[in-house]
């Protein structure tokens, strides 16, 4: 099958790999990756194939080491790292929504600060505790243990799956995430000439090097994307279509009987997201918060994310019977909620208290320079 070389959007391209000779690549996910490239019919994996393999594979992915992964000793910072506001606010949220007993679903849920935010304000407005029922949806045996730690003080008792079809079913739940959906492997798919053709990773045995070429699409579900979302895009351009959002989606709608379904993420609007103007998509890839060019040299040992398409989201979630209650930015969903209301009575007497401290969470999270604009909130209902 002809593949055509893509010189690569960031900042390395596939010609600068070629120049340079690799470190040797001897580490099991790399392996593991090099043969499934080579038992490939086309000799090369899908970018969505290689982002599973990197992110989730069982032993080697980037979220099943034990390593940390957020706050200042990790790889990223998520809004639950600011304070736990956005908990609070949530914990809020719920207490309007829900039915009792409490049955709340965290998909995700990281380190588990944002757990602990939601449930401690769920006891601060009197809910008692054998009235919640809170379950942590978490792959990662690593991640876990650490959400067990934080969590092991709480007087409730929650309970872990590793998917959400493992739970019981209830006749009415909440479930929620905050920046889940950005890691979903995807595909990423450009304009050439009148076709469309999808970035896949191949190996250069001579070279010894990862590189990106452009292949036919590797599934049709892809042209059905392209063709139910009436996607336009220009020469060269190149987008992300994250079709395991749908495969999410549809597990959350057969297990959910009625309920809430709320998401966090970054991201925007189809126009937002696929506008000419990004060019070359939204994936980025992160180390010690630090954007980096090449994701192949160190694969396994750093974040990948692209930006969430939440038209899709919408869509999707309609014709699987999930009605769209509200879709904001963060900074607005956050007012509309009553942040303000937790500013602190007490003025801040020095820069240094927890009331300026507690201030100066709130800006970052509802300011537009700060998370409050890139951040959305996407409320469904069943």
């Amino acid at each position: 099958m002809k593949v055509a070389i893509l010189i690569s959007p960031y900042k390395f391209s596939v010609l600068d790999l070629v120049e340079k000779r690799a470190d040797a690549l001897t580490t099991s996910l790399q392996q593991i990756v090099i043969d499934e490239i080579k038992k490939s019919s086309r000799r090369a994996l899908p970018f969505s194939r290689f982002m599973e393999l990197s992110l989730y594979h069982p032993d080697w992915g980037y979220y099943q080491t034990k390593q940390m992964k957020l706050g200042k000793e990790g790889d990223f910072f998520t809004n639950a790292h600011v304070g736990d506001l956005v908990g609070k606010v949530l914990g809020r949220v719920f207490h309007k929504w829900s039915h009792k007993p409490y049955v709340i679903v965290e998909m995700g849920p990281g380190d588990g600060r944002l757990t602990e935010a939601v449930i401690g304000s769920l006891l601060q407005l009197g809910v008692s505790p054998d009235m919640i029922q809170f379950f942590l949806v978490e792959t990662s045996d690593y991640m876990r243990q650490c959400q067990q730690k934080r969590l092991s003080g709480l007087p409730i008792s929650c309970k872990w799956a590793s998917h959400i079809l493992e739970l019981p079913k209830v006749p009415f739940a909440i479930v929620y995430s905050n920046e889940l959906v950005d890691a979903f492997p995807v595909h990423r798919i450009c304009q050439v000439g009148e076709n469309l053709q999808e970035v896949c990773v191949t190996f250069d045995e001579d070279q010894e090097i990862f590189h990106e070429v452009l292949a036919p699409l590797s599934t049709t579900a892809l042209q059905h994307f392209i063709q139910d979302f009436e996607i336009k895009l220009t020469e060269g351009q190149v987008i992300e279509v994250n079709l395991q959002a749908y495969d999410w989606l549809k597990e959350l709608a057969s297990w959910m009987e009625t309920g809430y379904l709320l998401t966090i993420d970054y991201g925007g609007t189809q126009e937002e997201l696929f506008n000419s103007v990004r060019k070359n998509g939204t994936i980025r890839y992160y180390r010690h918060h630090q954007i980096l060019d090449d994701p192949y040299s160190l694969f396994g040992e750093i974040d990948m994310t692209s930006h969430v398409n939440f038209s899709s989201l919408m869509k999707w979630g309609e014709e699987l019977e999930f009605q769209t209650v509200g879709f904001q930015t963060q900074g607005a969903f956050l007012l509309d909620q009553g942040i303000l209301d937790l500013v602190p009575v007490v003025p801040a007497s020095n820069p240094f208290s927890p009331e300026a401290k507690q201030m100066r969470a709130m800006q970052q999270l509802i300011h537009p320079d700060g998370m409050g604009e890139v951040f959305r909130v996407l409320v469904q209902k069943k």
